[in-house]
Order: C-alpha cells, then structure tokens, then sequence
C-alpha cells in the first residue's frame, strides 16, 4: 500500500495539529476511506504519534470507524503514554521542593515543558522517554544533595567526557531524568548565547501545586526545530513527533507569539534557516494556519530564505509520502542479511560520506550506523535498494549545509 496515494498519511497528516472546527469534515472522509488501520497504527506508533492520532479522532467522534481490535490497540497506547507521563510528572515534580530548598534552579525543556505548559493539553497525547531538566554547572553537587533528600533516585555513571555535558538519575520506576549542564553550540555560535536567552526569558508555572520554570513559548518552539533538523538529521521515527511538537506550540501560543522578534534572535544565533526549514515543513504537511504566520515572517527577515529551504523540503515531503518499511523491519533486515549485503551497505555509506561530507559525516548517520540508516530511510516494500528522493534529499541537505556555511554542532566543522 502507498500512502502517497490513499488517505492514510492525509488523515495522519491533519491529525498532528490541534483541531480545527473546519476540517471536521474533511477528517470525517479521509476516516471513512482508510483501507488498512492496523498498517496506519503501526506506523503511527513507530513515529511516535499514535496516542495523539487515537486523541484527535475521538474528539472527532470518528472512533466508530477503526475496527475495533485496532481500536482497543489505540485506547492501550493513549492510556499508557497518558498513565506513564502522569506518573513521571508526579515524580519528578516531589523533587522540585528539594531542589528549591537547595537552591537550584531547573529548566524543564523538550517533551516535558510541552506536556507541563498545556500545549499538549492532554499527557497522554505526546510520547517521551525521559525527563530533560536545563542546570547551572555551579549547581551540580547541590543538585546531588536535592536528589538525595528526595529519596530513591540514583545517578547513573556516565562516560568521563559525557559527564561535563549531564548526568542521569533513575528512580525504582526506570523514570529517567537527564540533566543537561550546557547546550550545545550552533554552527559557530556559543552555546552559552542561547543558555543566556533561555534563562532570562523562563516562565514560572504552578503544576498542581509544585512550581516549575519553563522556556517561553518562542523558545520551546526554536528548541523543537533545532533538535529535529540539527541533532537528529531529520530522523524518520522522530520527524512526525517533532512536526506535532511544532504544531501545538505555534496553535496554544497564536496570538501570543512574536514571531518577527523570534527571527531577529534566530538570525543573530545563525539558527534562522534551520528553524525555517523546519517550520515550512510542519506548514507543508499539516496546513495549519500559525505555522504560515511563523514562515511568513522567517521569510520577511531574510529575503531569498524561500528559495533555500525549499529545495530540501521538497525531497523530505516526498520521503514522508512514500512507504517507508518500519524502522523495526529495516534493522532487522539488515541484521539477518548475507554478509555480502552487508559489505555493500557499508562500503555505500561510506562513499556517500565521502561525496557529502557535510550532510552525512558527522550526523546521526555515521553515529547510530550509516549502513542501519540508509536502509531504514531507503527501504520500501518493494524492497529497492536505493531511491531517487533520499538521494535528492542527501544532495540538497548538503547544498543547503553550504549556502548557509553551516559548521555543525560545538562549533566543528565537517571535514
């Protein structure tokens, strides 16, 4: 089946944005016409998305129409996710007091604000495997002690070098909290600039009962751009999430936002192409309309930024069209496949570093496994073993990656 030609992705597409009394219709018609429901589910759980697919169409009142095995599938994830993420914001909010009385200001960013601010209104709508909390270095062994006067948590040991970035705690429950010491540098950028930005700019907020500090919502918005484009490349199991994270920010803040002041700040960090890519993407394939205010005034900051981002979005619509096998399958494809088919997906992976070196070497390609990476977003059910738009994909990821001068994360070049 190809979802590039059924309802399937449409339905998906529209139901990442919150909802729109408009497109009641519309969803209702793209429902009736799927042909395959258990496919949809497992590629929208693969993706990360399928609590908050079940989520939309029960407010749609279009629940009537999945079959009900796949609809009970549905209900356990969403009441899973909704159960787990509830019991770890209950958990980590007991740690706040101990960290107040310690004098240690947090951050909670990434999946966590977005669940902690409302705009996921439900925490069974969005899916994360584990707590991100922003601290100050100077803080560190005060944090220790919070830690330890909450009780039952304990550090994990980490890699000498990881240990100056975070260190990580895991309760009797496996609830993981990462805490991050700095933030990565940005194509030359210091990390401390936008360290700086997020701070002065946090928000305090009342979560029954326990205070926590939050990004502002322009600044939760940046983060959810940067950290699919630049950190995970535009990874295929975390790229719908992200449009959805993107989409929900943009719709509870409308009205709110200054858009034109977040392309002054984005410019000035030299995250400003990034973001717009990132953005006119999530536009692309959900149509919602505070996505199109956001790209417009990304566009208005820098003239000719249209024709930059557009060539690598264009190929990354079309991959997000096609019928890409399940991460899961790849793999294990790979995995189980002759030796010499695994020869020839490494010795490709390495030639295609070689011709573009600043759109793969240095990625989450070559750090999770280019030859892993390439089947899993270049593999279709009919098998082929390559494919005309990743390709394109790689060559305008790399244009890209040169018109803008981009140097990469901490500031390293891709040699």
């Amino acid at each position: 089946m190809s979802f590039a030609t059924t309802r399937e992705l449409d339905l998906l597409a529209r139901c990442l944005a919150p909802p729109q009394e408009a497109e009641a219709a519309h969803l209702a018609a793209a429902a009736q016409q799927v042909s395959d429901w258990s496919h949809l589910y497992q590629y929208a759980h693969e993706r990360l998305v399928a609590p908050l697919l079940y989520a939309r169409l029960r407010h749609a009142n279009l629940l009537e129409v999945v079959p009900p095995e796949i609809r009970n599938r549905f209900q356990w994830i969403y009441e899973q996710t909704a159960a787990l993420n509830a019991l770890r914001l209950h958990q980590i909010l007991k740690v706040s007091t101990p960290l107040v009385e310690q004098g240690v200001r947090t951050l909670y960013f990434k999946g966590t604000s977005l669940i902690l601010t409302g705009d996921y209104p439900d925490p069974g709508h969005r899916m994360f495997a584990d707590v991100d909390l922003l601290a100050k270095e100077a803080d560190k062994e005060n944090l220790r002690h919070a830690f330890a006067q909450a009780g039952g948590w304990w550090e994990l040991p980490v890699p000498g070098r990881q240990a100056v970035k975070d260190t990580k705690w895991v309760n009797a429950w496996r609830t993981l909290i990462e805490v991050h010491w700095h933030l990565k540098s940005y194509n030359g950028v210091p990390g401390q600039v936008a360290e700086d930005r997020l701070w002065s700019s946090a928000q305090p907020l009342n979560y029954r009962g326990k205070i926590a500090w939050v990004p502002a919502p322009e600044d939760r918005f940046i983060m959810a751009a940067v950290h699919s484009t630049v950190q995970h490349a535009f990874d295929s199991s975390l790229l719908l999430v992200a449009l959805a994270d993107l989409a929900h920010i943009a719709g509870k803040n409308r009205g709110s936002f200054d858009w034109d002041r977040m392309a002054q700040a984005l410019e000035r960090e030299r995250m400003l192409e990034h973001v717009t890519v990132a953005t006119q993407l999530a536009w692309e394939v959900t149509r919602f309309p505070p996505l199109q205010e956001g790209l417009a005034a990304f566009w208005r900051r820098q003239p000719g930024l249209e024709t930059i981002t557009t060539p690598l979005v264009r190929p990354l619509l079309r991959m997000i069209r096609k019928p890409w096998v399940f991460a899961s399958l790849a793999e294990s494809r790979f995995l189980t496949a002759p030796p010499w088919r695994q020869r020839i997906q490494v010795l490709v992976s390495t030639v295609f570093s070689k011709l573009f070196p600043h759109s793969w070497k240095g990625t989450p390609f070559m750090e999770k496994g280019a030859e892993v990476e390439v089947i899993k977003m270049n593999t279709t059910p009919q098998r082929r073993f390559f494919d005309l738009d990743f390709l394109s994909y790689i060559i305008q990821l790399n244009r890209f990656y040169r018109r803008i001068g981009y140097t990469g994360l901490n500031g390293k070049a891709r040699d």
